[in-house]
């Protein structure tokens, strides 16, 4: 995190990533879903929408699987918040994804801005 707050994006997401194989490594189901949070937020704040839209579709699914409503409703606002800055042609993408992924339909509302957006 402290990376990413420095603007190190880079370097944050090593980190992330690392810390990524350590709860996949370990079964922490909970803990991965929060680093695929910010792995989505990355790559949001770097406009790559539609990798952004994967992870955080698997951190609500995650979440969502451990019973953590609060979680997964922030993530799907996240998932808006980059939707809403995506190119339109994106968005297609996006929503394809949110779709397949059984999510139903697209939230109505989100975070406006992707500083706005909420860090597992």
């Amino acid at each position: 995190m402290v990376a990413q707050e420095q603007r190190d994006l880079a370097a944050a997401e090593q980190w992330y990533r690392k810390s990524l194989a350590i709860s996949e490594k370990q079964g922490n189901e909970h803990g991965a879903a929060s680093t695929y949070c910010q792995l989505g937020i990355l790559a949001g704040r770097r406009e790559r929408f539609e990798e952004a839209g994967r992870w955080l579709i698997r951190s609500i699914l995650a979440f969502a699987r451990w019973n953590d409503r609060h979680g997964a409703q922030r993530n799907a606002g996240n998932f808006m918040v980059f939707y809403k800055r995506a190119p339109a042609s994106v968005r297609q993408k996006l929503a394809a994804m949110w779709s397949e992924a059984g999510l139903g339909d697209l939230p109505a509302t989100g975070p406006e801005s992707p500083n706005d957006a909420k860090e597992a």
